[in-house]
């Protein structure tokens, strides 16, 4: 199965992805628009479980820090435990430069994910160089002990329903 995961949901890409998946994946194979940060992303892909790998090719670049956290909510949201995933993009700027890709995932992914960059060494021949305009393979998965993805509404929802409890037990205790 196959899912387009894009900030935008640009029809463009959706519709060559879809000619791909055709012509390449065979029956029982689609495509779906995700836009990053919009709901659950299991349940609009219609997703029962999470996936076991999520691959994903230049979605990161510049330094826009809510597309950064809109992307890493759904990974969050769409990842378990053992998903497995793997992001690839063209290195724009050098390691250090404001704008280069590298900040997203040594600074926005820290808190939740687990990473490491595919080395070099293990690209293919063509690709086997560094700096601005080589390619780069970043490998992640959740921490261990990273929050699960939770709505916020949830979050209250859940936060009143334990301080009533608290305060019954409370109550509880004094009579």
């Amino acid at each position: 199965v196959s899912f387009i995961f894009t900030r935008t949901g640009d029809d463009d890409v959706l519709s060559l992805l879809k000619k791909n998946v055709k012509k390449n994946a065979g029956e029982g194979s689609s495509t779906k628009k995700l836009v990053w940060g919009a709901g659950d992303a299991r349940e609009i892909l219609e997703l029962t479980r999470h996936p076991d790998f999520i691959l994903a090719t230049d979605v990161v670049y510049g330094n826009d820090t809510s597309k950064w956290k809109a992307l890493v909510d759904t990974i969050k949201r769409l990842a378990g435990r053992n998903t497995l995933i793997l992001i690839g993009n063209v290195r724009r700027y050098p390691t250090g430069h404001p704008l280069a890709e590298t900040t997203f995932y040594t600074e926005a992914t820290k808190e939740d994910f687990d990473r490491a960059e595919v080395p070099v060494s293990s690209l293919h021949p063509d690709f086997r160089r560094t700096g601005a305009g080589s390619c780069v393979i970043h490998a992640m998965r959740l921490k261990y002990d990273a929050q699960p993805f939770v709505a916020l509404g949830k979050r209250k929802k859940e936060k009143r329903k334990k301080e009533k409890k608290e305060k019954r037990k409370k109550k509880t205790i004094l009579n």
